[in-house]
């Protein structure tokens, strides 16, 4: 015959099971997520891709940075960003995989970015002569266009912390 109190910490224990379940499986989604932000850093972990995503512009007074190609390419190599100093500019694929085509709002870009702008950013990829590759992340299209022209950047860097 089983004792009074084992009775009464039966359902307790039974409780106290369940959340540690549920805690279990909010902790292992948030570490098994594809894109996380960093928000001590500012920077976006893609872990499926191994790369870390510029998402923070304290340097241009929190505003995404907006420059000609060869500007572009310069800030990304000048970029010191959560003690990294590797960053670069993304080439026109790793670009596009931040593209959320199931989005139907203005800013078609993954969830996990705190800043972004419904526009065009540069990335490191040539086409002929003074034409490269810019990703639009109002339709989450890439296209060519002038080096001279401007558009925004966003710097990346390869890594799994």
């Amino acid at each position: 015959m089983p004792i009074m109190s084992d009775v009464l910490e039966k359902p307790h224990k039974e409780r106290e099971m369940k959340r540690i379940v549920i805690l279990m499986a909010m902790v292992s989604s948030l570490l098994l997520a594809d894109i996380w932000r960093d928000p001590q850093s500012g920077i976006v972990v893609d872990t499926q891709r191994y790369l870390q995503w510029q998402d923070d512009y304290s340097d241009n007074g929190d505003t995404i940075t907006k420059d000609n190609w060869e500007s572009a390419i310069a800030y990304c190599e000048a970029l010191t960003l959560g003690e990294h100093e590797d960053w670069r500019l993304p080439n026109v694929n790793e670009l596009l995989s931040l593209v959320d085509y199931d989005k139907s709002d203005t800013v078609v870009i993954v969830d996990g970015f705190e800043k972004s702008v419904a526009s065009d950013y540069w990335s490191a990829t040539s086409k002929d002569g003074n034409y490269k590759y810019s990703v639009d992340f109002t339709f989450g299209t890439a296209s060519t266009k002038s080096d001279n022209g401007d558009s925004y950047i966003r710097c990346v860097r390869a890594g799994r912390e």
